[in-house]
């Protein structure tokens, strides 16, 4: 819990943006999403994708923070996105057809 804490302080308080990789487990996005702050996973998630336009797992991470956020259209997007780069992705599959059953 400590580093988590830590994590969370250097990217919402630090005086600089994050530096992301695109070989970085999505622990700290994961981690402001569950203390919502969706908006700021979000910019991580698009800096990877600057990064690595091939991110299959940065698509279905903006697509899990739009959605929850209500950003439902543009959740649908970075899922089909993801799903065209890593057809196999079960996230991503099973949010848009619980999406489609809304």
């Amino acid at each position: 819990m400590e580093f988590r804490s830590a994590v969370l302080d250097s990217v919402l308080v630090g005086p600089r943006a994050p530096i992301v990789y695109c070989s970085c487990s999505p622990q700290v996005e994961h981690a402001l999403l569950d203390n919502g702050k969706t908006q700021n996973a979000i910019a991580i998630f698009k800096a990877k994708l600057h990064q690595c336009r091939k991110s299959a797992s940065a698509y279905d991470g903006i697509g899990e923070a739009c959605l929850r956020s209500g950003q439902k259209v543009i959740a649908i997007e970075s899922y089909k996105n993801a799903l065209k780069l890593d057809p196999h992705d079960q996230n991503a599959t099973e949010a848009l057809r619980n999406l489609k059953q809304d």
